[in-house]
């Protein structure tokens, strides 16, 4: 099957996130520079599938520092529709608070109207799946993470999760 992909989040990003010591630079920084935000990214993105034809959408993240936090908290998000009146939605968080330097937060959230097909299991599948079985499902999803750190490289925490799912079969 074919699928090709192309979402570009650079890397980078974090590199280019502000905190209160780079005041100094930001000051001087060109005219250029000073009209975007680099604490914000989005670009769009594109991507097909034989299931879904084309889609559209668009990934981004915002970078922030929560009060007296010892890391920087981040904030994504990525958003497709397809020629197939399919969409997905995620919303994700990494929130780092400054009790201690030890606590953090993980959270997602999704929505979602996707297919999936099914052409059997293995290079060994008979002509028993003729026609692919097409699956499709609504769903919601949302996670929590709250997590310590237990030394310097070592976390604790744990996995709240919640699902809503409508699944539809097809042949």
């Amino acid at each position: 099957s074919i699928c090709v992909s192309v979402c570009v989040l650079c890397a980078v990003a974090p590199l280019l996130a502000t905190d209160s010591q780079d005041s100094a630079r930001i000051a001087r920084q060109s005219r250029w520079d000073a009209l975007f935000d680099w604490n914000f990214m989005a670009l769009p993105t594109v991507a097909y599938q034989p299931e879904t034809d084309w889609a559209f959408g668009v990934a981004g993240v915002y970078y922030y520092r929560l009060k007296n936090a010892h890391k920087t908290s981040d904030l994504s998000f990525d958003a497709a529709y397809t020629l197939r009146k399919q969409w997905n939605v995620n919303v994700a968080s990494v929130n780092y608070f400054e009790r201690n330097k030890r606590w953090l937060l993980y959270a997602k959230f999704g929505f979602k109207r996707y297919p999936d097909y099914f052409y059997g299991i293995g290079n060994s599948t008979t002509g028993r799946l003729s026609e692919r079985l097409s699956y499709s499902s609504d769903n919601v999803s949302a996670t929590l993470q709250p997590q310590c750190y237990v030394g310097d490289h070592w976390l604790v925490g744990a996995n709240i999760h919640f699902r809503w799912e409508r699944p539809s079969v097809a042949t």
